[in-house]
């Protein structure tokens, strides 16, 4: 592990930087911040990186297929994290995968989602399919969820599916998707991909810029 200055109890994240026996890097950060409702800290509050050299010189190095094997355990390990939805600080599971670090996410990550701790923002108790929503989906699709959640109360429409596929010629996924209303969410622009869900009668939007209650009407409507 990396050397924790002072008191690691007392600090507010602990991180730890080791390496398996097959020499693979493992990254663990443990938020410490002290939840407002109980005054601890939650010990449940990890992100792990589990980090595979795989460029061509690595590659070719005879301790890669230990890496890589240590790799597939670690990965395998640590999918089973959860995310704790009673929490009041900011924290989600999720699982991704990354070729290089400026394609993560930092919102993804339990000890950087938030500076501070919050009690407010989030509805107080979510409809269970709104918050396996909310669990399965992308951060960046939080807000979104939670205003739709709200405007379900009044205008009665259901919660998405996540990670709607609309046929195997399509390999991305929407975001979120309402099948019955052809209503499909996107993270980001992808040309291919949003003509190919327009084309089969869908409506696309993407999740930055949508209208909310516009957005809500259309989902009412169907």
């Amino acid at each position: 592990p990396l050397p924790v200055a002072g008191n690691p109890g007392a600090a507010d994240a602990i991180a730890m930087d080791v390496r398996t026996l097959g020499g693979l890097r493992v990254i663990g950060l443990l938020d410490r911040r002290a939840e407002p409702a109980t005054g601890q800290p939650g010990m449940s509050a990890w992100s792990a990186f589990t980090v595979l050299d795989d460029r061509d010189e690595a590659v070719a190095e005879p301790g890669h297929r230990a890496r890589w094997a240590d790799w597939l355990r670690w990965s395998n390990l640590l999918q089973l994290l959860t995310g704790d939805r009673g929490s009041a600080l900011p924290r989600s599971f999720h699982q991704i995968a990354m070729s290089t670090a400026g394609q993560l996410d930092p919102h993804t990550v339990a000890l950087l989602a938030g500076a501070l701790p919050t009690t407010t923002g989030l509805p107080d108790e979510l409809p269970e399919p709104w918050a396996e929503a909310v669990e399965w989906a992308s951060s960046q699709a939080e807000e979104l969820l939670f205003a739709l959640c709200r405007e379900a109360r009044t205008r009665h429409f259901g919660a998405p599916e996540v990670g709607f596929e609309l046929d195997d010629r399509v390999a991305q996924q929407a975001e979120l998707a309402w099948p019955d209303a052809r209503v499909a969410v996107f993270l980001d622009a992808d040309e291919h991909r949003d003509a190919a869900f327009a084309e089969a009668g869908w409506h696309v939007v993407h999740a930055g810029t949508v209208d909310v209650a516009e957005l809500a009407e259309r989902l009412e409507n169907v």
